[in-house]
């Protein structure tokens, strides 16, 4: 066993540093998330790529490709907008693309703008529907 020549205190080391290693990671991960609060430019096609990725990764598990063909903010009221993300991914397992329409509202009164809410909707009828608990976190990480 590879592990045989080990002592337990050097098997607790590697323990250890997997751990920490993984927060690390995690948390660098993190760090990454899009925020409407303090993105430069909201508008830049990247964001809106990066705010599209983040949500679908969210909503369904081990999307494939995933790529936005159209982000447009819309006045809806004075101090709120509606960014509509419409886009694609590919499954990772049966590789079929879904189709995707994410609406995000937003609270555009200040400089730092606030996600009220997400509405995700896709073409994939194998997959549960997303629960409206995720995509709220997710609202509330990306007004962070």
């Amino acid at each position: 066993m590879i592990f045989r020549w080990l002592t337990f205190g050097a098997l607790a080391s590697l323990v250890l540093v997997g751990t920490l290693a993984k927060f690390v990671l995690v948390g660098a991960a993190q760090a990454g998330d899009p925020s409407f609060k303090t993105a430069a430019d909201k508008n830049a096609d990247t964001f809106k790529t990066r705010v599209f990725t983040k949500i679908v990764k969210s909503a369904r598990t081990q999307p494939g490709t995933i790529t936005l063909d159209k982000g447009t903010y819309e006045d809806i009221e004075k101090g709120r907008k509606e960014l509509t993300l419409t886009g694609s991914y590919k499954g990772a397992v049966l590789k079929k693309k879904y189709d995707v329409t994410i609406v995000i509202r937003l609270d555009t009164t200040k400089d730092e703008w606030r996600v009220l809410k997400i509405t995700y909707s896709d073409t994939n009828t194998l997959a549960p529907s997303v629960r409206d608990s995720v995509l709220a976190t997710l609202a509330k990480k990306m007004s962070e």
